[in-house]
């Protein structure tokens, strides 16, 4: 799974090995977690900085969202959605693309 910021920022949130993941993700955010199966990473989406995030969900892996602060919206494929608060997002394997646009503090899940 990869993600990148409006100015096209890249990097990558997989590693081979759990003893090969940084301290923070390559917007500079903190991983908040990790083990044999999942990580997690925390993502702010501060409008600012980082306004919009583009990703990609591979058929590797699954991504779930928690929104822990703010509100937005998310796009994958034909589906717009909004988030805000407190609210849990699942994007299966090979889900494709997606957006998210808004003012929030997220915690990304995914397998590895």
């Amino acid at each position: 799974m990869t993600l990148t910021n409006q100015t096209g920022k890249m990097g990558a949130l997989v590693a081979e090995n759990i003893d090969d993941y940084p301290e923070s993700n390559a917007f500079g955010d903190p991983h908040v977690g990790s083990c044999e199966y999942f990580t997690v990473d925390q993502l702010v989406i501060d409008g600012i900085k980082n306004r919009e995030v583009h990703g990609y969900v591979d058929e590797s892996s699954f991504l779930h969202i928690l929104v822990t602060k703010g509100s937005g919206v998310i796009t994958n494929r034909d589906t717009v959605l909004s988030f805000k608060d407190g609210d849990s997002l699942f994007l299966p394997a090979d889900s494709g693309d997606y957006v998210i646009r808004g003012t929030a503090d997220i915690l990304f899940t995914y397998e590895i």
